[in-house]
């Protein structure tokens, strides 16, 4: 049986959604890639300091407007469907752990590999209190210029849930990606037809995840769909800086509150004490230094 949850209330929803275009017009985000921010500055946004676009009251509006208030992401199948805008909070796997905590025969930190892909992947896909899946982890034996490829092949060929394909960094890792996902579908109109997979953009991140704004611009013409999360990862770095420098704890996944607006919140599922899986955040590494702790 499926969880179902709701986090916020429609007045906290409301006062997130003031809070968020109070930022968004007058500290702005910070973009750095120019063909995103050309973008932006066709379209009439003010973009101050070079790379930071500020993002008025009637912009958000006007976009907003275009978006619908219900959204389908679509399964493999019907009974893997993720109605979002219905007022039910879903879960979604996380991502990109490169190390993995094993506790037999004895408790250690590794590097992650490729079979933990294969494996975690599986887990993903069995857990039904997820209705989001993810491939989960980064193998670190493979290279960083494959990665994105070898990403989205294990979550089409793997994975009937609603998934998310590799984050763009680059027009041609972003058209790479989208290759890939076009020839599991069988073709560009099947791909917009399924709805299976979105993508992340994590503007004014200190990480390479702030280049992720041109996965959008190459994804949206095939009419994938876009995840925005205002910060690098969702409470997985200790310092960010979308309106000055905060801290944030780490959380076990990141849950999807689908009140037609759409606003990220943090929860932990609980699930059955054979397969508990925990996220923690590692001080000691730079990028990706969130491990996965199985039991």
């Amino acid at each position: 049986m499926k969880p179902v949850l709701s986090v916020l209330s429609d007045s906290e929803i409301e006062v997130i959604c003031n809070a968020a275009r109070l930022i968004l017009s007058k500290k702005g985000l910070r973009f750095v890639d120019p063909e995103v921010l050309d973008v932006f500055r066709r379209n009439g946004f003010e973009i101050a300091d070079g790379n930071v676009v500020h993002i008025a009251s009637d912009q958000l509006e006007s976009a907003l407007r275009t978006a619908p208030k219900r959204f389908v992401r679509r399964g493999a199948s019907v009974d893997r469907d993720v109605a979002l805008g219905t007022g039910v909070t879903h879960f979604a796997v996380g991502s990109l752990p490169i190390f993995v905590v094993e506790r037999k025969p004895a408790v250690r930190r590794r590097p992650a590999e490729l079979g933990d892909l294969k494996r975690f992947t599986q887990l993903s896909e069995a857990l039904d209190a997820f209705t989001i899946g993810n491939p989960v982890v980064q193998p670190q034996e493979i290279p960083e210029k494959v990665m994105h490829l070898l990403w989205n092949r294990t979550g089409s060929v793997r994975m009937t849930k609603p998934v998310c394909c590799w984050y763009g960094t680059s027009r041609e890792t972003s058209e790479e990606g989208l290759e890939v996902l076009r020839l599991a579908a069988g073709g560009l109109e099947q791909l917009r037809a399924q709805k299976r997979w979105a993508i992340t953009v994590c503007p004014d991140s200190a990480l390479q995840w702030g280049k992720s704004a041109i996965g959008v611009v190459v994804m949206a013409p095939a009419d994938v769909p876009v995840e925005v999360i205002p910060r690098s990862l969702t409470h997985a770095f200790p310092r960010l800086n979308p309106s000055g420098d905060h801290g944030w704890r780490s959380s076990a996944v990141s849950s999807r509150s689908s009140r037609g607006r759409g606003v990220d919140a943090v929860g932990t599922p609980r699930l059955p004490s054979a397969v508990r899986g925990i996220l923690w955040r590692d001080h000691g590494h730079g990028y990706g230094h969130t491990c996965f702790r199985h039991t």
